[in-house]
Order: C-alpha cells, then structure tokens, then sequence
C-alpha cells in the first residue's frame, strides 16, 4: 500500500533516471524463503499445475516443483489429473536454487499432521465413545476408518446388522461414518470400532 517500505534493486541508470527492479528482490526473497523452508523442515502451501506419470508439476511461490507419484498420497494415488488445480501443503524433501529440481512431498507433510491429530485424538478415546470417521480402506475382511489422525479396523462382522458378504456392498471410500470405540490396543496400536454399535 501506499506508505509501505519495500526493498528494490537498482536494475539500471539512465539519461531519464533511475529504474527499480521489485521483480528481482521479489524472487531473492522467495528463493531465501524456500530454502529456509527446506532447511528447517517447514512446510509449504503449493499448488498442482501439471502431471505426469512420475508425479505431479506444482508451483510454490511462482517456483517450479516436482511431487514424485509415490508421494502424493498416503495410499498410492492411481489418476493424477484429479489434483491438478489443487492447493496442498508440502515438506521439501530436495531444495535446488536454480528451481529446476526442487522435490516436494506431500505425503510427508500428511503424516506429520496426521501425528499430531492422532496424539490429540488419543487423548480423549475411551472404549464406548461414539466418533465420526471416515472411511479410508475398505478389505475383505473389514474398512479402515480415521477417527481423526488414526485407523480404526470396523470387522465385517461389526457394520451393519444385516449379514452382508464384503464392505464394499454397503460402505465407500471417503465416505463419513459414525463408529462406536469397542477396544484400544495401546501395545499394538490397534483400534476396534464398530458402525453398528453406533446405531444403536
């Protein structure tokens, strides 16, 4: 705004004066930005521009960024295009200046989050209470749901009261759900919940 201090640089001297360039010192502080970020283990808000097989194209703070396949998600993320246009926070795994080959991981920066809500989340779990979750996974054998940072198995036996053969027949991924806590194995990390305890 007007008023405000802003650094330049000279960019060149000439019979009509003088010209700032903001442009450069706007890149250095960018650049200086990043690689603080880099060193210190800061994350970064990007966002998706491109894919390829390999992974995704983003952009952070007008720098170019690679995202390798692998560490796009926290399960393997089968189509790219669905995060083109996306805003995600970032870790940066490998910084370059020349911006050319600054890797990026958003899952990293998942897991990081997704430890401190879990330890948040652990803090006031007891067997009985009645959480929303989402479903993660869904198996043969059961769905994984986050209560919040953290997986809870709900067993095939414990989603609904009518018999069914597989998950898959009444729940999807991403879908939200309301679990009932039946037991918490701090030593395996395990969590038992169950949908229909939930009903009722």
């Amino acid at each position: 705004g007007v008023g405000d201090e802003i650094e330049v640089q000279i960019a060149a001297m000439d019979g009509d004066g003088i010209r700032l360039s903001w442009g450069a010192v706007r890149a250095q502080l960018l650049s200086e930005e990043l690689e603080s970020a880099a060193r210190d283990d800061l994350p970064v808000r990007g966002t998706v521009v491109g894919y390829n097989k390999g992974g995704l194209e983003v952009k952070i703070h007008g720098r170019r960024a690679f995202c390798p396949a692998s560490q796009v998600d926290r399960d393997f993320s089968e189509d790219m295009s669905v995060h083109v246009g996306q805003s995600y926070t970032f870790l940066i795994t490998r910084y370059d200046p020349t911006g050319r080959r600054t890797v990026v991981s958003r899952r990293s920066a998942m897991e990081r989050e997704s430890k401190a809500q879990a330890s948040e989340t652990r803090s006031h779990l007891v067997p009985g209470a009645i959480v929303e979750g989402t479903v993660r996974k869904l198996m043969d054998f059961g769905a994984f749901v986050d209560i919040g940072g953290i997986d809870g198995l709900v067993h095939v036996s414990e989603i609904s009261w009518d018999r069914i053969e597989k998950p898959s027949d009444v729940l999807t991924e991403g879908q939200t759900v309301q679990v009932q806590v039946l037991k918490i194995d701090d030593g395996r990390d395990r969590i038992a919940l169950s949908i229909k305890g939930a009903q009722g």
